[in-house]
C-alpha cells in the first residue's frame, strides 16, 4: 500500500506527462526519430536503446508507436500503440522518482557517521496551495542560514534524521577510487562502485592516454578519438590507437 506522499507524487507525474503531450510532445519526437533515422541510414547504423539520448525516458517508451507508417498512427492498432506508450512513459517516470528517492535515502540518510554528509532537509509540498509558506518561505531560510554561516542543525526546520543503515553495508572503513577521485565507505559501496560502468569508463580512458601518450612519444598517428571510446568494446579497447 503506498504512502499518502506517494500517492501525491504519482499522480503529479502522470499529470506531468500529460501536459508533455499537451505540450506537442508527439510531434518533438516525431521529427526528432525521422531526422536521427536519416543520419542512421545515412552511416548505415543499428538502433540503440542503450546509449546516447535513447537512455533518456521518453524515446524507448515510443519506439513501436513512432516505428508505424503516417496513416498506421491513426488506425486502432496506431491508438492502442499510442496509449501503449504513454502508459510505459508514465510508469518509467514513476519508476525514477522512486530511483532518486533511494539514491537520497542511502546516500544521505542511511549512512554511519563516519562520512560527512550535508544536512538533508525534508520540505512538505503535497499542498500546492501552501507552497510558498512550507516550501519556498522554508528553502530560502535553510539557504540564507547556510550562505551566513549558521549551524544548520540549530534551526526551527531540523534536517532529517539519520537512520541506521543495513549491518551488511559498512564495514571496514572507507574506500577511495584513485580513478574516478571518489570516496566510499564499506565492501558492500566499494564493490558495487568497482564494476560500475561509469567506472569501467574511467579507467578505460585512462588506459588510452596512457598508450596515446606511449604513441606520441613514438610518432606513430592515433586513429580514434580517446573521448569517444564506446566502453562496451572492451575486447578490443586497447587495440583502436594500434
Amino acid at each position: 500500500m503506498p504512502s499518502p506522499a506517494r500517492v501525491i507524487l504519482d499522480k503529479r507525474l502522470d499529470e506531468r506527462v500529460d501536459s508533455m503531450l499537451k505540450n506537442d510532445l508527439i510531434n518533438e519526437l516525431e521529427n526528432f526519430h525521422k531526422q536521427y533515422n536519416l543520419e542512421r541510414l545515412k552511416y548505415n547504423k543499428e538502433v540503440d536503446y542503450s546509449k546516447g539520448v535513447f537512455q533518456s525516458i521518453g524515446l524507448k517508451e515510443f519506439h513501436s508507436y513512432l516505428m508505424l507508417e503516417d496513416e498506421k498512427k491513426w488506425n486502432i492498432i496506431g491508438k492502442k500503440k499510442l496509449q501503449l506508450a504513454v502508459k510505459s512513459l508514465k510508469t518509467a517516470t514513476k519508476r525514477y522518482s522512486r530511483l532518486q528517492f533511494r539514491t537520497i535515502m542511502n546516500r544521505y540518510i542511511r549512512i554511519p557517521d563516519i562520512k560527512k554528509v550535508p544536512p538533508i532537509f525534508k520540505l512538505d509540498c503535497s499542498n500546492m496551495e501552501k507552497w510558498k509558506e512550507n516550501v519556498e518561505f522554508t528553502a530560502l531560510s535553510i539557504v540564507k542560514d547556510y550562505i551566513d554561516g549558521n549551524d544548520l542543525y540549530t534551526l526551527t526546520y531540523l534536517p532529517m534524521d539519520r537512520e541506521e543503515p543495513h549491518p551488511n553495508r559498512f564495514q571496514d572503513g572507507e574506500y577511495y577510487c584513485d580513478i574516478c577521485q571518489r570516496i566510499f565507505v564499506g565492501q558492500y559501496q566499494w564493490s558495487i562502485h568497482y564494476a560500475s560502468k561509469g567506472h569501467r569508463r574511467q579507467l578505460y580512458k585512462l588506459k588510452l592516454k596512457d598508450l596515446h601518450k606511449k604513441m606520441v612519444m613514438i610518432g606513430k598517428p592515433q586513429k580514434k578519438d580517446i573521448n569517444n571510446v564506446d566502453e562496451d568494446e572492451d575486447e578490443n579497447l586497447l587495440k583502436l590507437l594500434l
